[in-house]
């Protein structure tokens, strides 16, 4: 009763004006063919120019309104999680119809539910246009899309309302929250070899094979430049090669809605692997992301290390997918993985997922029997330590260690990089 009461009412009476000045008109035409005299004739008249206005009014007022829309210091931008960005509406209404006032509503819907809307009241100038400017708080991850923007504006003596609207299509990309990680012995088999990213950083070599194209960097040798890269931009790029004795990191953000208790535990997971996937990114590891749902969504190397604009669009706007769990379909995203070239290569796996346990021993299973090993890394807030303790025990047969994570602040420590 209630909250769409007032919608329902001010949908209803939009037209009670109309029917009302309609009747008043067709009153005095009565009046003045049946009464005559000079009164009845200057009613007519006063109305017939007040109906004038009004039908002149509708017909060129701000129905054909237009805008421009900026933020920030440009679009397409990517923008991170507590963010404040700045945005300018320009509105310009063609025509020569005087407006006494305009109300603008803009504002930014997230995975298609409007949040933030801001209103405010703008008068033309001689040139007929408008600016509105406001700020937008960003303090959740996700893929904002600027929603239609509203005019309204009234008659002069405040009895007909009109309303017109436009739609830029503009996107606000806001990347997860991350943390800084120390270090990280990303296989249970290193945990005793002390300073073991120093020591691979320092004295790991470059294989035969190429990874990717870089910038190029003074001092690079000449059989480095490639040159059909070179040729295609106009600048000097050299050749990126792998390097050895460090294995490749494989970061799987499980995104099935069935292994989440909630959407602020899958927000942490995606936090956790945009964290894990800066860290080897920061320190020249070869880092894969792959989105696990009903398939699968993979980044490559390439992808990760220059953070690509679709690559940071995916941080942002990646969500929770349905899907019906049998036997078949649990399995059926291991052949895609290894179908894949960058990621049959093998490598380090860091499974960041939900605190089911089924789920990640059968991903862990799975994972094994292919000889890849790595960390499960459970989000949560609620587990036992019978829970955890049994998940450890099974998942240490597989070649995995289990990282509980309650918090991203906690996500360091519990890798070890600090006290």
């Amino acid at each position: 009763m209630t909250e769409h009461q007032p919608l329902f009412f001010r949908r209803r009476n939009r037209y009670v004006p109309v029917y009302a000045a309609c009747l008043i008109y067709a009153s005095l035409i009565l009046y003045f063919l049946f009464q005559g005299g000079k009164t009845s004739f200057m009613l007519l008249v006063m109305a017939t120019i007040l109906g004038c206005y009004w039908i002149l009014g509708s017909r060129n007022g701000i129905r054909k309104v237009i805008g421009t829309r900026t933020f920030g210091s440009g679009v397409g931008q990517s923008f991170s999680v507590g963010s404040s960005i700045p945005v300018h509406l320009e509105i310009r209404v063609p025509g020569w119809f005087p407006i006494p006032y305009i109300v603008v509503r803009d504002g930014v819907s997230r995975f298609g539910k409007p949040i933030r809307i801001h209103e405010s009241v703008v008068s033309l100038d001689a040139k007929r246009r408008a600016t509105v400017e406001y700020r937008i708080a960003l303090h959740q991850r996700g893929s904002y899309q600027f929603i239609e923007t509203s005019c309204q504006t009234r008659d002069l003596f405040g009895l007909f309302m009109q309303e017109a609207r436009f739609l830029e299509k503009q996107e606000i990309h806001v990347l997860p929250q991350t943390i800084t990680i120390a270090s990280w012995p990303t296989s249970p088999y290193w945990r005793n070899m002390h300073h073991h990213d120093q020591v691979k950083s320092i004295h790991r070599r470059e294989s035969i094979q190429m990874s990717g194209i870089r910038e190029y960097v003074p001092g690079d040798r000449l059989s480095r430049i490639h040159w059909n890269a070179t040729a295609r931009t106009g600048e000097l790029k050299s050749k990126q090669y792998e390097f050895e004795g460090i294995p490749r990191l494989i970061i799987a953000l499980d995104c099935t809605a069935e292994a989440y208790a909630s959407e602020e535990q899958f927000e942490l997971a995606v936090s956790v692997a945009a964290s894990l996937a800066e860290y080897g990114r920061r320190n020249k590891r070869q880092v894969n992301v792959v989105g696990i749902h009903s398939g699968l969504t993979i980044w490559s190397s390439d992808d990760v290390r220059t953070e690509t604009r679709s690559y940071r669009q995916w941080l942002a706007s990646v969500h929770l997918h349905s899907t019906k769990r049998n036997k078949s379909d649990e399995s059926a995203w291991m052949s895609s993985w290894m179908s894949h070239s960058e990621l049959r290569r093998g490598g380090i796996v860091a499974w960041v997922g939900g605190e089911e346990n089924s789920r990640q021993l059968s991903a862990a299973t799975l994972l094994s029997q292919y000889s890849l090993f790595g960390n499960c890394f459970g989000i949560g807030r609620h587990t036992s330590d019978d829970q955890k303790t049994n998940n450890q025990a099974q998942l240490a047969h597989l070649g995995f260690d289990y990282i509980f994570v309650p918090e991203l602040n906690q996500l360091p420590v519990r890798l070890g990089g600090q006290k």
